[in-house]
């Protein structure tokens, strides 16, 4: 049995400001309770890319936006190898939220938007 290995590099992160302003740009929208979810899909892609931000509001601080991201980080690591190859995702936190939440949030998105993979078998992941 193979063991999936759950990591998120450097390569798989959407960093480029071009990138992030195209996908906000072109890109479709859902929302779920606190969070968003904004994607595209990129044929010239040969996996995913995720990029993760927090609202900027009263009453939440950098040190919760912070945690919010990290958590967003950490969920999306643990789903990856269960999303389709070639989208760009920026998942967006409106509120502060918990680990339990974000990670149902994200797993509702995902289905919500089609970007789960059907399971037939062991396949490559993002």
């Amino acid at each position: 049995m193979d063991k999936i290995r759950q990591t998120y590099k450097k390569a798989e992160r959407l960093k480029s400001e071009g990138d992030i302003s195209g996908l906000f740009e072109n890109g479709s929208r859902i929302r779920h309770q606190g969070l968003k979810l904004i994607y595209r899909f990129t044929p010239e892609s040969t996996g995913c890319r995720a990029g993760f931000a927090t609202k900027r509001q009263k009453g939440f601080g950098s040190v919760q936006r912070n945690l919010n991201k990290r958590r967003m980080c950490e969920a999306y690591r643990r789903a990856k190898h269960l999303i389709k190859p070639g989208f760009d995702l920026f998942f967006v936190a409106q509120r502060p939220l918990s680990y339990a939440q974000i990670e149902s949030c994200l797993s509702q998105l995902l289905e919500k938007a089609g970007l789960l993979r059907v399971p037939a078998g062991p396949e490559k992941q993002c």
